[in-house]
């Protein structure tokens, strides 16, 4: 299925990690990718310096969280503007390109990318793939709750996500359960939505590298500590557990409220090395006995599956992560994930316990999340499952 693919074309204004997997697993069999990219810079340097104009309009959650619901629209109003030029310029500069392609993409974080590939896509009579990631909607409305369902804020991102899908021929999420929130919040058909699970840049971590002693723990969080991520959830279970060690390696704004957190509690077996670079936490993991995954209780881990669950499948580490509906998708309780209830530290603590004290029990996880990332997450996945979806799309 999909053997008559051989070209695929990115178009718009993007720079996740994801599309770097996403071309790797293209490579991989022998698929020709030509990008439209704006701005025409390398990926590294995109993620690095982070001045994408659809990185601008989501980050005005965090410059206006006090501003008044209605100037949000405004703002990503004047962000459309501009992004639809520079994009339009770019595509109309590469129209050879577009023509050639046998499925036009706006990936991860291209968002907007659409309402420019959309035309062309109808021109050339390609199929457009939009990788969806959780959306605007989704993510500054429903799971982080920065603006209301009712507000002006809200009701514009709810139609923009709705618009960029209905024009999309296939919008790509990351759980099954993903797509059945998007089709029922937006009224589209269950066939436009296609799952396509987290992956890894595997070019990240060295597997060759063995953990000085130093990196050894017994659990291990690695993060920028965000509330969905459940850190005070792991901190409290942390203080359950006083003779095993817990490292918590990240930096963010928010790592001091854990740390507080911490020391109120008296963790003492608690350590926060801070920012680490890739080789380091390389070593933190292998050396780690056990990982921990999102534990959080609120609507965003209900339907995704953290990065970071994928990239500790990929070292073939015992995950403790929070039992939820995206989650329990591509993990077995007690065979390739322990599984505990969302945002209980008792929980978690017990779990922990458990797997530090059946070291049988602590290699099938180990065995079995290495077996599901061959099957999910890896970049082989990747290519393949972008095959099956632009095959569906054509």
């Amino acid at each position: 299925m999909g053997s008559d693919i051989s070209r695929v074309c990115f178009v718009g204004i993007y720079g996740h990690n994801q599309d770097e997997v996403l071309r790797q697993g293209l490579e991989r069999r022998g698929i020709s990718l030509s990008e439209v990219r704006v701005p025409q810079r390398s990926l590294s340097e995109a993620k690095a310096e982070r001045r994408l104009p659809v990185r601008t309009m989501r980050a005005t959650m965090n410059w206006f969280d006090d501003a008044p619901g209605w100037l949000f629209p405004f703002l990503v109003v004047a962000t459309l503007l501009v992004h639809t030029v520079v994009t339009t310029a770019a595509v109309l500069g590469n129209l050879g390109d577009l023509r050639r392609a046998d499925v036009i993409v706006v990936p991860h974080m291209g968002d907007t990318s659409v309402f420019v590939a959309k035309p062309f896509a109808v021109l050339f009579d390609t199929p457009l793939v939009y990788f969806s990631h959780n959306g605007l909607y989704f993510t500054l409305v429903r799971n982080r709750g920065i603006y209301p369902e009712d507000s002006v804020a809200g009701k514009f991102l709810f139609a923009l996500d709705l618009l960029v899908q209905r024009l999309s021929d296939r919008v790509v999420v990351f759980s099954q359960e993903s797509a059945d929130r998007f089709s029922e919040a937006f009224g589209l058909p269950a066939e436009t939505y296609e799952v396509m699970y987290i992956k890894v840049v595997e070019s990240n971590f060295d597997t060759s590298i063995e953990p000085a002693p130093e990196f050894e723990s017994d659990v291990l969080y690695w993060g920028n500590f965000l509330p969905h991520h459940g850190p005070d959830t792991m901190v409290e279970a942390a203080a359950a557990l006083p003779d095993a060690e817990f490292v918590f390696v990240g930096e963010s704004d928010k790592r001091q409220g854990v740390v507080d957190h911490a020391d109120r509690l008296g963790a003492e077996n608690v350590s926060f090395p801070g920012f680490v670079s890739l080789s380091e936490l390389v070593q933190y993991i292998k050396g780690a006995r056990v990982v921990l995954g999102p534990m959080g209780d609120n609507p965003q881990t209900e339907f995704t599956i953290g990065t970071k669950v994928a990239e500790a499948s990929y070292l073939g580490k015992a995950i403790a992560v929070a039992d939820q509906p995206g989650t329990s998708e591509v993990f077995d309780h007690r065979e390739t994930a322990y599984l505990v209830e969302p945002g209980d530290a008792g929980a978690l603590a017990a779990g922990v316990e458990e797997i530090l004290g059946d070291d049988d029990l602590r290699h099938r996880l180990e065995d079995g999340a290495a077996d599901v990332y061959r099957r999910h997450f890896s970049v082989d996945r990747a290519g393949e499952r972008f095959v099956e979806i632009a095959a569906s799309a054509r």
